[in-house]
């Protein structure tokens, strides 16, 4: 709400936003009775014997020649002047303009058009008036005016014309400037300045500590008269019973209390008085609310399949509201496709899994505070078919080779297609090598298996078992050779020829370090195996080689491992040894 108050200094030709600046004409009087009749007899006849629309040619604001010597625009004013005018801002302001003709001699003249330009802001508009009244001498004329309270206004271009003789009807069909003898018009340069109300204004924000709202205002001001620097003398902004001041304000002023406020509704009001006396107040009631954000429940939902059991997959989380000391929520219901589960004292995301036939399904995710408020969020979940899974394939590769003269088979194994538990793994594989059995569970990719052997003819099989509960086994013979009676000795070449790949260690023993010189018939690629004693494979690596190099490489070797096996190969050319920790 705002309430404007003016100073009781009586007329000023300037008052802040709310004066004027014009010619002063005579000093400022009351509307004498035949000047109201005046003014209600020229409005009424401008009103239903004249629109402005209705002008072919439109509002005429002046014609060529206006230089009569006879007749003069003398003065303009506002009644009721500037300083007394209702202006709230954003609501219609009436007032009439005034316009004094004075004529030197006793001629009468026959019917009258008069105009001026009304300037509200930047928008310019044309008010006018025309009527077969006559005069001969100095009198005073009258046009009804409206505009909108809320910015600048201009009156000017003030513009009279009129007949010369009695069969004169210079309003017939609309008034132009060739219903007038030239010169029989005049003007006036004269502006009467309405300037823009002075508005007080503010805004408020709610911040939290904690849980209790602090309260802050932004005061602003716009119009009214400002001060030569382009401040507003003095600010006064009341924040429920707390007052701030301010003198020689000139931009936005922000205040918040210095105790925080509860909940609740409290009164601001803010006064701007500005360098002319003028006073515009604004006044609120506020509401503060509670600093707890509200309570919302949501869920996430998937799908995934084993085999061809469809299953859905939710994750449900909770926001705002208030939690427990321990920062939780009391509870959490997930009604999933028909199946609930509860959750007490939460405070993270809940997952749930439950088995569901295709098909579309209401799942409710309900969230209950420390105060007590439940949220309820709900949603179809729409579950599809799973596809049929490509067939179980188990499989394996194997190779065969020497460690001195003991023959030792290594078997590599893989699974393909079938149906994998939700951890994208088969459950179980066995593998059975020349008598020994290996079990794993829960593997993705190949499995790995060596073990010394006589020489002779195995069956080998892999059994492989997926989340189904689907079995493929499959069984190859696997034929062992015999090793050559040439073993390699530590710390020397293990074959001298210079056609046979070659590899000799040193130091061995060796403290953790160890090197391989590896002499190659052919360029190529070395790949380095390494076997515990039992056959367990720790370690391997790829090294390039050249035809008749010695090429030294360096080995780290892991853990305590007192012995370890190599197994070099290159191009189809193979040999080992072994070395040992002297630790």
């Amino acid at each position: 709400m705002h309430v404007q108050h003016l100073p009781l200094d009586g007329f000023k030709t300037s008052v802040g936003k709310q004066g004027c600046e014009s010619r002063p004409v005579s000093s400022p009087k009351l509307v004498t009775p035949i000047q109201l009749f005046f003014t209600i007899f020229f409005f009424m006849v401008g009103l239903f014997g004249h629109v402005t629309s209705s002008y072919a040619q439109g509002p005429v604001t002046s014609c060529d020649g206006c230089n009569a010597k006879e007749v003069s625009i003398s003065g303009a004013r506002l009644i009721p002047p500037p300083t007394e005018l209702n202006c709230t801002p954003g609501n219609p302001v009436s007032a009439t303009l005034a316009v004094t003709v004075t004529a030197n001699d006793n001629v009468k003249r026959y019917s009258i058009y008069l105009s001026a330009t009304l300037k509200v802001g930047n928008t310019e508009t044309v008010v006018d008036f025309c009527s077969p009244q006559s005069f001969s001498k100095s009198t005073e004329f009258y046009i009804p005016v409206t505009w909108t309270c809320g910015a600048e206004v201009e009156i000017g271009n003030v513009f009279l014309a009129w007949g010369v003789k009695k069969a004169d009807n210079i309003c017939a069909g609309g008034f132009t400037c060739n219903n007038i003898v030239k010169s029989k018009c005049a003007k006036s340069t004269q502006i009467i300045s309405v300037a823009e109300p002075l508005v007080a204004n503010f805004t408020s924000a709610t911040a939290c500590v904690g849980t209790t709202p602090s309260f802050s205002v932004t005061a602003t001001a716009t119009g009214g008269t400002k001060s030569p620097d382009g401040s507003y003398p003095s600010l006064v902004l009341d924040i429920a019973g707390t007052v701030f001041t301010a003198t020689n304000f000139t931009g936005p002023f922000q205040a918040q209390t210095s105790i925080p406020l509860p909940p609740g509704s409290y009164p601001v009001s803010l006064t701007i008085t500005d360098a002319a006396g003028v006073t515009d107040i604004e006044t609120r009631t506020v509401v503060i609310g509670s600093c707890v954000e509200p309570l919302v429940a949501d869920f996430t939902s998937s799908t995934f399949c084993i085999g061809t059991t469809q299953y859905l997959s939710l994750t449900a989380t909770a926001t705002g509201g208030t939690k427990t000391l321990a920062g939780a929520y009391p509870m959490g219901v997930l009604d999933a496709a028909g199946t609930t589960f509860t959750f007490t004292g939460f405070s993270g995301p809940l997952q749930a899994t439950v088995a569901a036939p295709p098909g579309s399904y209401p799942v409710s995710f309900t969230v209950v505070d420390e105060n007590g408020v439940t949220d309820v969020e709900t949603k179809t979940v729409v579950v599809g078919t799973c596809p049929a899974p490509e067939p179980l394939v188990a499989d394996f590769t194997s190779s065969t080779f020497c460690i001195g003269t003991t023959s030792y088979l290594s078997l590599t194994a893989t699974t393909t297609g079938g149906t994998k538990t939700p951890a994208d793994a088969y459950p179980t594989g066995i593998l059975d090598a020349a008598g020994t059995t290996f079990t794993f569970t829960g593997y993705s990719g190949p499995l790995q298996a060596t073990v010394a052997t006589l020489p002779g003819t195995y069956p080998v099989s892999f059994t492989a078992v997926d989340a189904n509960g689907i079995t493929d086994v499959v069984t190859k013979t696997v034929v062992v050779g015999t090793c050559p009676t040439a073993g390699a000795r530590v710390g020397v070449a293990e074959n001298a020829a210079r056609n046979k790949l070659t590899v000799s260690t040193y130091p061995n023993p060796h403290n953790g370090r160890v090197f391989l010189q590896i002499n190659s018939p052919v360029d190529g690629i070395a790949d380095i195996d390494w076997f515990t004693t039992s056959g367990s494979k720790v370690d391997a690596l790829k090294v390039n080689v050249h035809k008749g190099v010695n090429e030294p490489v360096g080995y780290d070797v892991p853990g305590n491992n007192t012995q370890l096996i190599y197994r070099v190969n290159v191009g189809g050319s193979s040999t080992s040894g072994t070395i040992i920790s002297g630790k």
